[in-house]
């Protein structure tokens, strides 16, 4: 199955998220996915250490329900899914 877009919690306990994000871009099933970061940290050098991992969007949790979809709705509205916001 191919992903249009994956969300990737940053802070994970073996590998943090901008590592995991390599590692998907190089899968069949989700290199063209549209990342979409979640993370507790929200300060700009946390979201453009995303931007650079190759992250579509990042969002702070609490992640309200709306503010996910209206995430997904724009990423994957995107000419270019892996352009940053």
């Amino acid at each position: 199955a191919r992903f249009e877009v994956t969300r990737v919690d940053i802070g994970l306990p073996d590998m943090s998220g901008h590592v995991l994000a390599g590692a998907l871009k190089r899968l069949p099933c989700c290199g063209a996915s549209a990342l979409v970061a979640v993370s507790g940290y929200g300060q700009e050098q946390d979201r453009r250490m995303s931007r650079e991992a190759g992250f579509a969007a990042h969002l702070v949790k609490p992640v309200p329900a709306d503010a996910l979809l209206d995430t997904i709705a724009r990423v994957t509205a995107a000419p270019n899914v892996h352009t940053a916001a």
